[in-house]
């Protein structure tokens, strides 16, 4: 069997189990809604999305399928993460959580707008608009290229548990899924750990301490802004006992000192690079840090 020929195989399974499994009322518009999404130009109207080859029936059964339609998240979950390819034999599964906006300043009757951080083209390139926050999990099947397969996503409601709150439940739900539905290793091959990757808004010492970070690993971008404190020292006898040390900028080298661990390898793409780490830098406000790498050529 070629591999056109198999991935025509999985993706005609993928969509079977996904019609028989994961869609509850109002099945077939909702199928068939999902493939006029999926061969339309951009977005596009539920009356335009009904004129679509693919959807058979009458434009109202588009409303039909959002309004009275019901979707099974847990197996379709499920479906996701037992559909991701088998990773290399010397790999595991990589992760990523982050949030997209999408601004909607003039639907001032949406009750759940929330003050979203925006990035555009021109200056300020940054800013806060009122909109809609959506937090994805997503796996990345490839070290190379763009493509990314979603396992989850969820709305930041203004009643919404933080980030890192969120990315958590999102973990422990494809984790969960990962254990029930089976996992794209193979038969007899135990699954590796997954390796979940977050940007600077989220909080890593809640990920390290959490129930999810002993059955995945978190890495987690540090603001370059970041401020750690030492361990004080021996206490003097007088006065409070002192909560903290030297200071630990993440922007100055001059705090940084002697990394505890160091480790330094060469990359064919990328050069030399040197990874150093601090694992004694306790945080006012318990967070720990930090971990710091660089790469440069030759």
């Amino acid at each position: 069997m070629d591999h056109d020929t198999q991935a025509i195989r999985l993706l005609r399974d993928f969509r079977e189990q996904f019609y028989a499994s994961a869609l509850g009322h109002r099945k077939d518009s909702q199928f068939e809604l999902l493939e006029a999404v999926l061969c339309a130009s951009g977005p596009e109207s539920l009356v335009r999305l009904s004129l679509a080859p693919p959807f058979q029936r009458c434009w109202s059964s588009s409303c039909d399928a959002l309004s009275d339609g019901s979707l099974d998240a847990t197996r379709l979950r499920q479906l996701l993460v037992r559909s991701l390819p088998t990773p290399p034999a010397d790999s595991r599964e990589l992760w990523v959580i982050d949030g997209t906006t999408w601004p909607r300043p003039s639907a001032s009757t949406s009750p759940e707008r929330t003050y979203c951080h925006r990035v555009a083209a021109g200056i300020p390139q940054d800013g806060v608009v009122p909109g809609w926050e959506y937090q994805w999990l997503v796996a990345v099947p490839e070290a190379q290229g763009s493509w990314v397969l979603p396992l989850e996503v969820r709305r930041r409601r203004p009643d919404s548990a933080s980030p890192t709150a969120l990315a958590l439940e999102q973990v422990r739900a494809a984790l969960a899924a990962r254990s029930t539905g089976g996992s794209a290793t193979g038969v007899g091959r135990v699954a590796p750990r997954p390796l979940v990757v977050l940007d600077s808004g989220y909080d890593p010492a809640q990920l390290a301490g959490s129930e999810e970070a002993k059955q995945a690993d978190f890495l987690v971008r540090l603001a370059r802004n970041r401020v750690c404190y030492r361990a004080p020292g021996p206490y003097s006898g007088r006065g409070a006992p002192r909560k903290h040390g030297s200071v630990f900028r993440l922007s100055d080298a001059a705090t940084h000192g002697e990394p505890d661990q160091r480790a330094t390898m060469e990359d064919p793409e990328y050069g030399q690079i040197e990874v150093v780490a601090w694992t004694t830098l306790p945080h006012p406000a318990g967070r720990g840090c930090a971990l710091h790498g660089h790469s440069g050529s030759g």
